[in-house]
């Protein structure tokens, strides 16, 4: 039997860089989807920089003892756009 204190590993964080952001921004939405994709634009606000500053992300993790973090793009994510525009959008 190992012997160690348990890891602590994050699901569900999310994450966005400022060129997904930034292109994001300038796609057109499905009408469906319109009121979910300005709320979420809404909040994004004052919360960019908890998105895409990775610095402060890993300093956070390394002072909760975090050591890994499963991370998805940030809602909502690419699915609201028509598919050309979002295999293209840049997530890196």
């Amino acid at each position: 039997m190992i012997n160690h204190p348990p890891r602590v590993i994050a699901v569900e964080e999310h994450v966005a860089t400022e060129q997904f952001l930034d292109t994001a921004h300038g796609l057109d939405v499905f009408e469906g989807d319109r009121t979910e994709v300005g709320l979420m634009r809404m909040v994004e606000g004052p919360l960019r920089s908890a998105l895409t500053d990775l610095d402060a992300r890993i300093a956070a993790m390394d002072a909760a003892g975090q050591e890994m973090a499963v991370l998805s793009i940030n809602p909502p994510g690419v699915q609201p756009y028509p598919a050309a525009d979002a295999v293209r959008s840049p997530v890196r």
